[in-house]
């Protein structure tokens, strides 16, 4: 999307709050805690890289994840292990997403979700928009709902779904019960859905009742 310049249009610019942004102020920590001096990002990004265990085991703490690490580990991978043997982070704890992501902000009345369909102006027109409060409850229905149907740890549940809160809301139910959730975009035409759907057999398939495409119902 172009400006009236004919340049890219700027979607998003960092705060000017130099200091008390959250990357700031984790670089901040990490000064304070593990005796260094990173001036900006980049450096903190290269100690990360250099430092990976004291990295991981500090971020985990400070993001307050739940459960808690036990203190029994004390690395946060087995670094004996080839990048190709995919070494498990943090092996034997359980922690579930959902619960870590759906917490995450206490003020009920904070946006959590915009959502901007295919028919809507993306300057003109309100978006759908879900407080964390809001998120949170339409998260729980959708599991109860779930539940009610037979889903349980480990089931699949499969969505042909455009983006939109919907999809996030039942991505995060499944997430919230141990489920797998997948989502398959609608574009993908018949016989790409279905081949996508046989690969997982899924215990569960929602699906959009119609998708938009320049303004046209391309099913119904």
């Amino acid at each position: 999307m172009a400006n009236d310049n004919g340049g890219p249009e700027i979607l998003w610019r960092p705060s000017q709050r130099k200091g008390r942004v959250a990357m700031d102020e984790y670089r901040q920590h990490v000064n304070q805690r593990f005796k260094q001096n990173h001036r900006d990002t980049q450096e903190l990004q290269k100690w990360s890289a250099e430092n990976p265990h004291d990295f991981w085991l500090d971020l985990y703490s400070y993001m307050d994840m739940v459960p808690p690490m036990p203190s029994t580990i004390r690395k946060a991978y087995d670094d004996t292990l080839p990048t190709s043997k995919i070494p498990p982070f943090f092996e034997g704890l359980e922690m579930n997403y959902a619960e870590n992501v759906l917490f995450a902000n206490p003020n009920s009345d904070a946006p959590a979700l915009i959502g901007i369909s295919e028919g809507q102006d993306l300057y003109r027109d309100q978006g759908e928009v879900i407080t964390w409060g809001g998120f949170r409850e339409r998260v729980r229905q959708t599991a109860s709902a779930l539940k009610r149907n037979g889903i349980n740890k480990g089931d699949r549940v499969a969505a042909v779904v455009a983006s939109s809160n919907w999809a996030i809301i039942l991505f995060h139910a499944a997430a919230s019960m141990g489920a797998i959730f997948t989502s398959i975009s609608p574009d993908l035409g018949v016989e790409g859905c279905i081949s996508r759907l046989q690969q997982v057999t899924p215990s569960i398939l929602f699906m959009d009742s119609h998708s938009l495409y320049k303004g046209n119902r391309d099913f119904d």
